[in-house]
């Protein structure tokens, strides 16, 4: 009758066996819920590369916005700065206000 004796290092790597296969079953199950995410990650972006010739759109309307904002206060400074003799003769008219401030 012969005997086989194992060296120690192959019965460590066997005990070590079901271990390596309960992680290997986690990481299949992260990996599944990887691939579905991608998916929806996929989708998203999609929506997004969509969604980016309206916001540059959006962008220059929101320039050309600023643009005229300032241009409409630069016409009602001067418009302001027109109407202050108006306000003063007003304020000499019969029935104007002489010694009250005006708003």
């Amino acid at each position: 009758m012969r005997t086989l004796t194992a060296p120690v290092r192959v019965v460590q790597a066997v005990l070590v066996l079901p271990e390596l296969l309960r992680r290997l079953e986690e990481i299949e199950v992260h990996t599944h819920a990887m691939v579905g995410n991608t998916g929806s990650m996929e989708s998203s972006t999609a929506a997004l590369a969509h969604k980016v010739p309206e916001l540059v759109d959006l962008s220059k309307v929101v320039a050309e916005l600023q643009i005229s904002l300032v241009e409409m206060e630069r016409t009602i400074a001067v418009l302001a700065e027109a109407t202050e003799p108006l306000g003063r003769l007003a304020g000499r008219l019969p029935g104007g206000r002489r010694t009250e401030a005006l708003p």
